[in-house]
């Protein structure tokens, strides 16, 4: 029998397990070799700079200098990160948090840089938990027409 390295993981696991058991869901975990599990092993030593899109420092700067420094960044990763607490889109061992919208921003002065395809999922968010917080969203008037239906550019110019 091992230990735990990380008390966040540890608290993540035991909510699985006590999911699972209310479900009478069997859950087994097993340990493999690297070179047994090829394909994750793989993966988490790729390095994909298309992933890692960022701000400029200057211009975050700039933002924290208006609207005061985030506790946590949300779309984050260790290599882009902008503030020491970070929300990462896959495990990492310094992210507080995988996956933004597993977890609560109510308690936090958050910036989200997210992906494009995330932006309204985000204000949906902001606007359901009533948080204030740094959105970057880029407008984009060269796809103007391109969207069926989008929210009016005023009503989230001041999220």
């Amino acid at each position: 029998m091992g230990g735990t390295y990380s008390l966040e993981c540890n608290k993540i696991a035991r909510e699985i397990w006590t999911w699972c058991i209310q479900r009478n869901i069997w859950v087994t975990a097993i340990s493999l070799p690297g070179k047994e599990n090829v394909d994750a092993d793989r993966e988490s030593r790729t390095f994909n700079d298309n992933t890692e899109s960022s701000l400029k420092g200057n211009i975050f700067h700039s933002i924290v200098e208006t609207y005061g420094t985030p506790s946590i960044d949300l779309f984050a990763s260790r290599i882009n990160r902008k503030v020491s607490r970070y929300v990462s889109w896959r495990p990492g061992p310094e992210a507080q948090f995988v996956d933004a919208f597993s977890c609560s921003w109510s308690q936090e002065h958050f910036d989200a840089f997210p992906p494009f395809s995330l932006i309204l999922r985000c204000l949906k968010k902001i606007e359901m938990e009533e948080r204030v917080g740094i959105i970057i969203v880029p407008i984009i008037r060269f796809l103007k027409g391109v969207f069926e239906s989008r929210p009016a550019m005023p009503r989230y110019t001041a999220v």
